[in-house]
């Protein structure tokens, strides 16, 4: 199974695990280090580690 690890800038990653498409602190606007914006990622799941802007 190959695994596809993305860096989106700041806190947020992206992992593919075979078909699956995780996305992991999603901070996108307002975050200058991000790679993308929020309406082109493509995502099965969020996961959300914690419960504030960093």
């Amino acid at each position: 199974m190959e695994i596809i690890y993305t860096w989106y800038g700041h806190a947020t990653h992206g992992l593919r695990v075979g078909e699956f498409k995780i996305l992991i602190d999603p901070y996108f606007t307002g975050n200058p280090a991000a790679t993308i914006t929020a309406e082109k990622v493509e995502t099965d799941y969020i996961l959300i580690t914690h419960g504030h802007g960093d």
